[in-house]
């Protein structure tokens, strides 16, 4: 945390304060400090996820969302139920073929399986959004 900057350590000072108090205690000692500090790790991870990324048109638009609902997935999940996650009838067979294949095409995201009832077509991911921690 301490590579973060005083803006974080002072949070982690005022959690762990906070912690102290809830639990009683008389002073701040290292396990209010060590959860204080796993408090804002998991502020900077939610933040993080949940960023809001800018895209110069709609397709690039559609294509961070199919890739932030595949990494929520934890890389994999079906063409059918991305498809479903993704509003592809919301956004139209044009706009939706033209994020999804692009993704395929560079190498980002990949379809395997036949797309039957024994082998459904599983959507993948290649390549992690770059996201910057904040």
């Amino acid at each position: 945390m301490s590579n973060r900057g005083t803006r974080y350590a002072e949070r982690v000072k005022k959690w762990a304060l906070a912690i102290a108090v809830d639990s009683g205690l008389s002073v701040v000692n290292d396990e209010c400090l060590d959860r204080g500090v796993a408090i804002v790790k998991y502020e900077l991870a939610v933040k993080n996820f949940l960023r809001a990324t800018s895209a110069s048109n709609r397709e690039a638009a559609l294509q961070q969302t199919i890739r932030r609902i595949l990494e929520a997935a934890h890389g994999q999940m079906t063409e059918r139920e991305l498809r479903k996650k993704g509003k592809f009838d919301d956004v139209g067979t044009s706009l939706w073929n033209q994020a999804f294949f692009g993704l395929q095409k560079s190498g980002i995201i990949r379809a395997i399986g036949k797309g039957t009832k024994g082998d459904p077509r599983v959507v993948q991911t290649l390549v992690k959004l770059d996201r910057e921690e904040s």
